[in-house]
């Protein structure tokens, strides 16, 4: 069944919408294909990367992706910026008109800007036009819950598999949708740490369709190695704390103790998170996104984490003890507590 309590796609804080949106922009340039044959539906002939050009804008004007395409229309070349959009806000259109005035002036080429939207349903505040005096901007806005789940299931990569979840699932229940992608990303990475990223992303995508309860089950009702499934059940903990919300006063606490910041609980499960995503590659910038907590916080549990051959050692000693083991090595207890798990 799933939740009644579930927070509507269209009231997302900014800082959810930036957790779901982030999945994406690490997938972008797998997914840049089918985003551009099978959403944007664009014929091109050939793409270049843009040359540096320094005209300062603020961060919130970067784009999510921006290429030099040539296509039929454009064959001298124009610029195609696509937006991923993980929430319905009235600025939204006057943002576009932002991007769209600052790369020009960069780069004096005609700007092709595309948005896709990630949540469900139409947008009712992007209205994908600005118009006043004798000043005028359209630009298309595509929503992913409008195409076939056929359009990516079927895919032979895996990053577009993944979208499925945020496709039209037409005659199909929410359990049977994830079920199918779930079986086609076994089939395509089999028992692999590539395979438990992706089934990591679907779990958080899995969110915005509130099919969360529906994933997690179909995870571990899959018939994969013993190893395999206690690696995922570790996952699912940094993968809830998102759910949960983590608040920001987490990094605080590492100053004050690491406890007075949130609930123990919490902590316990961020720094698994963090953990997990380091030792899997991930980028310090996108854990703390994901988890929502500081850059800093994340680095300073990655330094920690440098202890952790000496903290297993300690571990193993007779009456050793989290408390005494994180006192001696100044580490956090937390970080004591998810080694400590993970011997056993």
């Amino acid at each position: 069944m799933r939740s009644k309590t579930k927070k509507p796609s269209h009231l997302l804080t900014k800082t959810e919408a930036n957790k779901y949106d982030k999945v994406f922009k690490e997938n972008l340039q797998s997914l840049l294909p089918a985003l551009i044959r099978k959403v944007l539906k664009i014929n091109v002939l050939r793409m270049e990367n843009l040359p540096e050009v320094r005209v300062q804008t603020t961060k919130e004007a970067e784009p999510d992706f921006l290429k030099k395409v040539f296509t039929p229309d454009h064959p001298d070349g124009c610029i195609l910026q696509i937006e991923l959009e993980a929430k319905d806000e009235k600025g939204t259109d006057a943002k576009s008109l932002y991007y769209v005035a600052a790369e020009h002036l960069k780069f004096r080429l005609p700007i092709d800007l595309r948005m896709v939207y990630l949540l469900s349903g139409r947008p009712k505040n992007i209205k994908g036009e600005v118009s006043f005096f004798g000043l005028k901007l359209n630009y298309p806005v595509y929503c992913l819950g409008e195409i076939s789940y056929k359009e990516f299931l079927y895919s032979d990569v895996p990053e577009e598999v993944v979208m499925s979840i945020l496709a039209n699932p037409e005659e199909l229940n929410g359990e049977q949708l994830v079920r199918l992608i779930l079986e086609r990303l076994v089939m395509l990475k089999g028992d692999s740490g590539a395979l438990r990223k992706f089934i990591n992303q679907l779990k958080i995508l899995s969110f915005l369709r509130n099919l969360h309860e529906e994933t997690v089950k179909s995870v571990r009702n899959m018939v994969i190695s013993e190893e395999f499934v206690k690696a995922i059940q570790q996952d699912d903990a940094f993968i809830m704390g998102i759910e949960q919300g983590m608040e920001k006063g987490m990094e605080k606490g590492m100053e004050k103790g690491m406890e007075k910041g949130m609930e123990a609980g919490k902590l316990l499960h961020a720094v698994l998170g963090i953990r997990n995503m380091v030792k899997k590659g991930f980028e310090s910038r996108v854990i703390a996104e994901l988890l929502s907590v500081t850059e800093a916080f994340v680095l300073e549990i990655k330094k920690q984490m440098e202890k952790e051959p000496a903290i297993t050692e300690l571990l193993k000693t007779p009456r050793a003890s989290v408390r005494s083991v994180a006192k001696k090595l100044g580490v956090a207890p937390q970080l004591v507590q998810v080694i400590k798990d993970s011997l056993k």
